[in-house]
């Protein structure tokens, strides 16, 4: 008898248990108890403050963009333990798992594991590298209880927060020391997490301040390849860290919290050799990283405040393509100001400085010399009411940034929003932003692909790049509308049309021979360019509805169309073009029921449907796709909660992911969870 099947019987077992006892007489609403759905209501879901999408404090209903509140309740009772599969829950947000360590995440598209058109940040830090101007996601973890919100922003945010933020925005932004007094202690097993575990204390620092340490340990198992093969893709994760909230005086108020991360993992490439395309090559994954971030702010009155920013982070990494070695400095300062009653001015300075030594290992001969990267930018924006009643508001500002890659960048925003009643409101957008060129862009020679094409000697693809780079650029046009529309029911949409200029293309170079450590092989350049047009459209629409004070249904869906115009007389890859812009489902539907059975348990359910996606060959496409989750928790005694759950249930192993390009993806199944958590 199997470890895997003990494991999942008596969870099965542990289910039936929970559920079993409070089901008859939740299945009609009680009145009997007070239901935790009941702590947001519809109203206080609309009025939720947001501060991503222009950096000030505005309500969701007064905020003229795209926005999703991903709430530290909805996190809690999805289940989910990491940071990229709880952006899942947010509409027009595309994730994809890699293998047990990688993901890719996007947003409107261009998503896969070098996506470079989406920001993201934890409290404010950027956490994207110029390496490929994508994410890491392995790298960031938390403590999911520590996680007080995520704002998606879809759709540009260049004004606010500079280049790289072109089809999104994602802060992370954790509860403060204040919210976090005391001992908490969780503990995970299953079969996709092998365990995860979680301390952390808080408490005071006099009468004036407060302070949390934490530390976190996460396993992830290993997958198989769709051979079934072992993928060697476990990852290890262990991070730590602290955070300090100081009340200096009635108007100053000071921030400090830092981290340290330490991690391995592996995945399988293509082999850089003369070997079939399906041949493999293991590579280990190492990486390290610290960082410290330092908030101050000072409000005068109800019409100014001030705020200083600076954050420090270094990170190292190695895996397949390159070794990293990357110091950030980062250094805001900014002023609110308001002028009567009519215009709300924001504006500030920033300068960041980004030192990296990179060295191309495994399939990349090259990546980048040792670069350095200073850039200053500007940024105003002006809140105006139109009308003595506030309800119409327009926005307009631009980011003026300057870089060492491409100069001076311009990226304005035009918003305006039009409130009807108490409840709805109208908004619409124009936004330009720019997405400057990554190291990788600019200085990179990666392994792609070999080939046999009957010349006597081995075709080698190499992808190449150039410094004469350019950005790329985005003009964005948005419509949304969101309404409460009863007490218990609301609705959030929002339309788009994207235009890219000077977007990216793989094109083929004039092939050369070469001798490498198996011989002469021919060599074949895939250059990295600009000279495409891309034009893309869709839209995204979001319920949330009470239907009774102890159930609560979310519901989503998106639709996602693109079109990629070359330039006249380019000899574009497909292997790599198509791939970078195509590879996005055009439909998903996200459907989440959160169910109180009683005073203390609780049954979650969360369907996420795909359509299929595109992978530049036809049978590399992954066919739609629906995934299924529960949840069941059960509170012991004030403090402490049990929690078991399944992942992906009702289908086997698949792939949520190809990449004909470098990592090769493993399969995803079903698993099963087991959740101990406490406070005391």
């Amino acid at each position: 008898m199997s470890k895997k099947f003990l494991t999942r019987t008596s969870i099965y077992i542990l289910l039936t248990l929970l559920v079993a006892s409070p089901l008859p007489q939740a299945l009609a609403e009680s009145k009997e108890f007070s239901s935790s759905l009941i702590r947001f209501s519809i109203e206080d879901l609309m009025n939720m403050t947001v501060s991503t999408a222009n950096k000030r404090d505005s309500t969701l209903q007064d905020t003229a963009s795209a926005v999703y509140v991903i709430t530290s309740e909805e996190i809690r009772r999805s289940g989910l333990t990491s940071i990229p599969e709880i952006l899942r829950l947010a509409p027009g947000v595309h994730v994809s798992s890699l293998n047990a360590n990688s993901w890719a995440v996007g947003v409107r598209g261009h998503n896969h594991d070098f996506g470079n058109k989406l920001l993201a940040l934890i409290d404010g830090r950027e956490i994207y590298t110029p390496l490929f101007s994508g994410i890491f996601w392995d790298m960031h973890d938390y403590i999911v209880e520590d996680i007080d919100r995520i704002e998606v922003v879809r759709g540009p945010g260049a004004t606010t927060w500079g280049s790289n933020a072109v089809n999104g925005v994602i802060n992370i932004i954790t509860k403060d020391s204040k919210s976090t007094r005391g001992s908490f202690i969780s503990g995970l097993y299953g079969e996709e997490e092998r365990w995860i575990g979680s301390a952390r204390y808080g408490g005071t620092l006099g009468d004036k301040g407060d302070y949390r340490f934490y530390v976190r340990s996460v396993k992830r198992a290993e997958r198989t390849l769709p051979g079934g093969s072992p993928g060697k893709d476990s990852l290890r994760h262990a991070q730590g860290g602290f955070r300090a909230d100081f009340e200096l005086s009635a108007r100053d108020a000071l921030t400090v919290q830092g981290d340290y991360i330490d991690g391995e993992g592996g995945q399988y490439c293509r082999a850089v050799s003369y070997l079939p395309s399906s041949a493999l090559q293991h590579f280990p994954i190492d990486f390290t990283g610290q960082n410290i971030l330092a908030r101050w702010k000072r409000k005068y009155n109800e019409s100014m405040e001030d705020s200083i920013n600076f954050y420090w982070d270094n990170c190292k990494r190695l895996d397949a393509i390159h070794y990293e070695n990357r110091t950030t400095f980062d250094l805001d300062i900014q002023r609110k100001k308001r002028f009567g009653n009519k215009h709300d001015l924001l504006f500030g300075l920033s300068g960041r400085r980004i030192d990296s030594d990179i060295y191309g290992v495994g399939i990349a001969s090259t990546i980048a010399p040792s670069t350095t990267n200073n850039i200053f930018s500007f940024y105003v924006q002006d809140q105006i009411s139109l009308d003595a009643k506030n309800t119409s508001l327009l926005l307009a500002g631009s980011k003026f940034e300057r870089n060492s890659n491409t100069g001076l960048e311009i990226q304005p925003t035009i918003r305006y929003l039009k409130k009807i009643g108490q409840s709805s409101a109208w908004w619409s957008s124009i936004s330009r932003a720019a997405r400057t060129p990554s190291d990788g862009e600019r200085y990179a020679k990666i392994y792609v692909n070999s080939v046999d094409l009957g010349l006597g000697l081995p075709v080698h693809a190499y992808l190449v790049g150039e410094e004469d780079f350019s950005s790329e650029y985005l003009t964005a046009y948005e419509l949304g509308y969101r309404s409460q529309i009863k007490d218990n029911l609301s609705v959030d949409a929002a339309v788009f049309y994207n235009y890219y200029t000077d977007a990216l293309t793989t094109e083929f170079g004039d092939f050369s021979i070469e001798v490498g450590p198996d011989g002469p092989y021919i060599f074949q350049p895939v250059y990295i360019r600009n000279n495409s047009t891309v034009r893309s459209y869709g839209g995204e629409i979001s319920c949330v509805w009470l239907a009774q004070s102890n159930w609560k249904l979310i519901g989503s869906a998106s639709y996602l169309n693109n079109r990629r115009i070359l330039k006249p007389g380019i000899n574009d890859s497909t292997l790599m073009t198509n791939v970078l812009e195509r590879n996005c489902p055009k439909w998903q539907i996200n459907l989440r029921s959160y169910f109180d059975l009683d005073n203390k348990t609780e049954l979650d359910v969360s369907l996420f449907y795909t359509s299929r996606t595109f992978a530049h060959f036809a049978p590399n496409d992954v066919s739609p796709k629906a995934r299924f989750d529960i949840r069941i928790s059960r509170k012991l005694g004030n403090q402490s909660e049990l929690t078991v759950g399944g992942r992906n249930l009702f289908r086997g192993k698949h792939l949520e992911y190809r990449d004909p390009l470098r990592t090769v993806a493993t399969q995803l199944g079903p698993s099963f969870y087991v959740k101990y958590s406490t406070e005391f």
